[in-house]
Order: structure tokens, then C-alpha cells, then sequence
């Protein structure tokens, strides 16, 4: 990795997460590169993934789909800036040592990174309010500028601009880390979760200070999980309410680390290869969407599981093997005893839905996520889950009779659906590759144009017992306005983009066929005619758009009359 100098960037901080279209990746694997620039990131699995670089003073970048094993020659840029000021909202006055920071928009993102400041841009306001923000990589900003007891954000923020920002009365969180013997921890990371349902997985990470303090300042109101972790000790974490214009409190002991063992087995008191995690703390709470990979362990060829850096506390484990329903078992950690041994844990075959996941070219999907659920609904837990293994099968088991729908979705691939009636065998998947979408925005002159969202639409393929059917969500509409704070960058989103400043945008369509492209304004406040167009099966495809004369029309008569 270079700099604009060709020289090798040092210590640029480098994400590598699934290259997923749907749901939430886990939280990312990261690495620091050397001093000649190079990085290496282990990964569990041979699916595409998504690779993000940053460093201080450059524009971030990304590559949205690298299959591991690929060489990969990175080169920053200085990137664009970002000025302007941040004023007191009541009194309008310039708001000094106010905290700024860009965050970029439009794109699919990294979730979680437990990295301090991923995916952000910060600058601090001056005496007059004035800040500057440098290293901005292309594309449209959301500010948000944090101060003690205030905040305020502004959105859809191209480079090059200037912005003013005004601050209001805001929220905060005092959280403290101690150790068992109740002294303070240095050096623990404590991340931000949010806990809202169906909420963003994005978190902000400090680091606590000698005292074992953080501070979080300028927060929106609302539920959040506060998460702790060092090299030392078991994570640990907390569930706090942030009132609104008003401060919250947090206080994280972590615990030496604790483990969990047990064996999985099928039949005949046989051995199974499967798949162990944490599904509940405490009695119904999951755990913290943050230390998902923490808590979940593959068991051996034997069967046996070790799950590590646990902290004390009752769980709930969720048991899973190809071919087998889901099992629970509950385990309590505590006390002197560090080791708690669950015993085996037998799992059941019951009916099984059997089949495979391939590209168009026939071609084995590794990896993908396969899900069923009983349909039409039946309002039981009539499911199970689990991913292709490398040559692309996959087998589901533990169901009773009756129909399921079966979704399959893979890194840097589309998603399809299938409803078939259990037990069942090849139950196949076809998966188009996710394919750009390019273009450019120019107005009736010629002139590009910037901040304009363009959004693709494919109907969605019938579904039935015949053959699996692509684009389950190929008819949402896509759309920033209004939703939870997005996760740090990481390329491309899926069906919708923002023009640059340039005119230019760029998305992930993630099926060929015939579909539509719609614009319309970055806020919603005009839109124009969608335009017919083919998407082909190919890795890269452009399509411009020219808009129409804007027109206004009205009537104007006499004051007097």
C-alpha cells in the first residue's frame, strides 16, 4: 500500500468483512500495515470479501469484492475537504472545541469495527467555530458535531463545500472500567451498540483513560448496549437508556476469562462437525451484536467445542450441524471455577432439506447463508439456518413435515427463494454475481449533476415449487432518508446510489433482467420518470441519464384586483 508519494503507508488501518448484499456482516477482522506498506488479514472462509483501508490525512478506499488469495495494490489519495462553521443553535453564536466528524454516505457498509474512529473523519472546531476536514474520500458526508451537553449533524455533504452546522441541547454517557480487584482499567475498549431493534450495527469505540473513564458526548437518546474489552479479561457490557438533553452512567467490571466446553454428537452417540454460540445472556437477552465471533466457536473433527474469554454469567447456547436441527443448552459461569463443561449435546436429524448453491457457470458457492422458514407462517420456530460448505451443499434438518421457504444469500451475490415442502433433495440455487452499475447525471446542458439519487428496480422472478427465484427484495426501494446512522463505509450500495460531484455514480445490481432507473433529489423534494432499461449479466454495466427541462408554471395577477 502507497501513499500519493508512492511511498508505503504505515500503520493504515485495514477492515476486511464478508461482501454481503443483505442483512449484517459480523463485525469486521482488521490489521495494521507494516512498515513496507503490506497487510495480511486471516479469514475463515474463500467467499468474497470486503476490504476497506484508511489512514490519517488520506481518503479512505475500498475495494467492495476481493476473493482471498488475490494480490491486492492499494494507493491513497490526499482526498478533498470540508469546511465551515458550528454555531450555538439558540444564540447563533460560533460554537468553539466543538468535535466534528464526517462519516460517508450511499454505501454498503462495514458494520462493526472495534477500532477507535473507523470509518470517521475528525477535525475540532476553532474559537470562531471554523473547522476543516481533509482527507475526504468522494462522494456526499453526513457531519455530526458532538460538544458537552450539545449536538447537531448535517447530511448530504459533497467535498469541496462549506457547511454550517448549528448545535442543540444533546445527550451523554459516563461509563467507567474496573477489573475484579475494583481498580481502574487503562487501555479497555468500549464500544457504543446501539440496542434498538432492527437498528444500525455501526458503534462508536473509545478507549478508557488512566482513571478507566470514557466519555460519549453528543449522542441521539435511545437504548444502547456498552461494551468493554481488553487482552486481559472476559468482555463485559451493560444495557443503559439515554434520556434526551439529559446524561447516563455506565459501570463495566470485567472478570478473568472463563470458558465453556462440550462435545456435539448425532446418533449412535457419534461425533458431529457443527457449530456452537452464545444465544442468550442472563435469560432472554442476546449478546451484544459486537462480540458476536467472541462467543461462537466450530467444534473439531471430534465434536468438541471450546469457547473462550467468557465472562461470568448464565447463557443460553444454540447448538447447529448441517443436517440436524438446532439444539439449546444452558450453561452458568462463575465462582473460582474457570472451566464449566456443558456435557454433550445431541442433536437430531428429524426431516432434512437438502441441496446446492452454485454460480450461473456451474461453479460451487462456499459459504452462502442458507435460512428456512415455515410458509405460509405458522407463527411457531419452525426454522433453521446454516451455510454451503465449499462444495456448495448445503442440508437442513431438524423440520416436520409441511411446506418451507428457503432463502439462500452469498457474499458478492444476489439473493433467491425457493418454496418446497420438507423433507426434500436438490433443492438447488443458481446465484447471479453482483454486478456495477455505473453512469453518469448531466442536466438538459450537458452539465453534470450532483446529490441526485438514482434507484434500480427488477421485478422479482415468480417463485415456486419448479425452481428457485432471484431478487427476493428486487422491489424495495432503497433509501437513507430518515433510517439509523449507517456503518462505516464500504463501497458501492445495493440498487441505489448519490452523484458525486463529478455527476457520476456507481451501484450493485445484483440481478440481470429488465427493471426500471428512477432519480430523483438527495431529499426527496422532486423526482422525475423512471427509464426503462435492460440489465445485462455482466460484471460491469453504464447507463447515463440526461434530465429533463425543469419547468414552473403558474398564474400571476394583481395585487389590487
Amino acid at each position: 500500500m502507497v501513499g500519493p508519494d508512492g511511498k508505503p503507508v504505515v500503520g493504515a488501518l485495514v477492515s476486511v468483512q464478508a461482501a454481503l448484499l443483505y442483512g449484517y456482516p459480523e463485525p469486521a477482522v482488521t490489521a495494521r500495515t507494516d512498515a513496507a506498506g503490506r497487510f495480511r488479514v486471516p479469514v475463515k472462509t474463500a467467499a468474497a470479501q470486503t476490504v476497506r483501508v484508511e489512514a490519517p490525512g488520506l481518503a479512505a478506499r475500498l475495494l467492495p469484492r476481493v476473493r482471498p488469495g488475490e494480490p491486492v495494490r492499494i494507493a491513497l489519495d490526499k482526498g478533498g475537504s470540508i469546511e465551515g462553521v458550528v454555531r450555538d443553535g439558540t444564540t447563533g453564536e460560533p460554537a468553539a472545541a466543538i468535535t466534528v466528524e464526517a462519516r460517508q454516505e450511499a454505501t454498503r457498509g462495514v458494520g462493526m469495527v472495534w477500532e477507535p474512529g473507523a470509518g470517521l473523519v475528525r477535525a475540532t472546531t476553532d474559537a470562531q467555530g471554523r473547522f476543516r476536514l481533509d482527507g475526504l474520500a468522494a462522494g456526499l458526508h453526513t457531519l455530526a458535531a458532538r460538544g458537552r451537553g450539545v449536538s447537531g449533524a448535517r447530511r448530504g455533504i459533497g467535498i469541496g463545500k462549506r457547511a454550517e452546522i448549528y448545535v442543540f441541547p444533546g445527550s451523554g454517557l459516563h461509563a467507567t472500567v474496573s477489573g475484579p480487584d475494583g481498580r481502574a482499567v487503562a487501555g479497555a475498549k468500549v464500544a457504543l451498540e446501539n440496542a434498538t431493534p432492527f437498528g444500525g450495527r455501526s458503534a462508536d469505540v473509545q478507549v478508557s483513560d488512566a482513571r478507566g473513564r470514557i466519555e460519549f458526548v453528543g449522542i441521539d437518546p435511545g437504548v444502547y448496549r456498552v461494551v468493554a474489552r481488553h487482552p486481559d479479561f472476559a468482555p463485559a457490557w451493560t444495557t443503559v437508556t439515554v434520556e434526551r438533553s439529559g446524561d447516563a452512567t455506565a459501570d463495566l467490571t470485567l472478570a478473568p476469562p472463563a470458558a465453556i466446553v462440550g462435545r456435539l454428537v448425532g446418533a449412535e452417540d457419534r461425533p458431529v462437525r457443527g457449530r456452537v454460540a452464545v444465544a442468550e445472556t442472563d435469560g432472554a437477552a442476546p449478546p451484544p451484536f459486537s462480540l458476536a465471533p467472541t462467543l461462537a466457536v466450530e467444534t473439531a473433527e471430534d465434536g468438541r467445542f471450546r469457547l473462550d474469554t467468557v465472562p461470568p454469567g448464565s447463557y443460553v447456547l444454540s447448538a447447529t450441524a448441517p443436517g440436524y436441527g438446532a439444539r439449546r443448552a444452558e450453561a452458568v459461569v462463575g465462582g473460582t471455577q474457570r472451566v464449566t463443561d456443558v456435557g454433550d449435546i445431541t442433536l437430531e436429524t428429524g426431516l432434512v432439506i437438502r441441496g446446492h448453491v452454485r454460480e450461473a457457470g456451474g461453479a460451487p458457492i462456499a459459504d452462502a447463508r442458507v435460512g428456512v422458514f415455515r410458509f405460509p407462517p405458522t407463527g411457531g420456530d419452525d426454522r433453521a439456518e446454516g451455510r454451503s460448505a465449499a462444495d456448495g451443499s448445503f442440508a437442513l434438518g431438524g423440520l416436520r413435515a409441511g411446506g418451507y421457504r428457503v432463502t439462500v444469500n452469498a457474499p458478492g451475490h444476489g439473493m433467491a427463494n425457493r418454496e418446497v415442502d420438507a423433507p426434500a433433495e436438490g433443492v438447488d440455487f443458481v446465484l447471479d454475481a453482483a454486478g456495477s452499475l455505473t453512469g453518469m447525471v448531466v442536466d438538459e446542458r450537458g452539465r453534470p449533476v450532483e446529490t441526485i439519487r438514482v434507484q434500480a428496480r427488477v421485478p422479482p422472478a415468480p417463485s415456486g415449487p419448479g425452481g428457485a427465484s432471484g431478487g427476493q427484495f428486487g422491489t424495495m426501494m432503497f433509501s437513507m432518508g430518515g433510517a439509523p446512522a449507517a456503518p462505516a463505509p464500504a463501497g458501492p450500495q445495493r440498487m441505489t446510489a448519490v452523484t458525486r460531484d463529478d455527476g457520476s455514480y456507481e451501484m450493485l445490481v445484483d440481478e440481470p433482467g429488465k427493471g426500471t432507473v428512477s432519480v430523483s433529489t438527495f431529499d426527496g423534494s422532486a423526482s422525475y420518470p423512471s427509464q426503462p432499461v435492460e440489465f445485462p449479466d455482466a460484471d460491469t454495466f453504464t447507463f447515463d441519464i440526461a434530465l429533463p427541462a425543469a419547468s414552473i408554471a403558474g398564474v400571476v395577477v394583481d395585487r389590487e384586483t
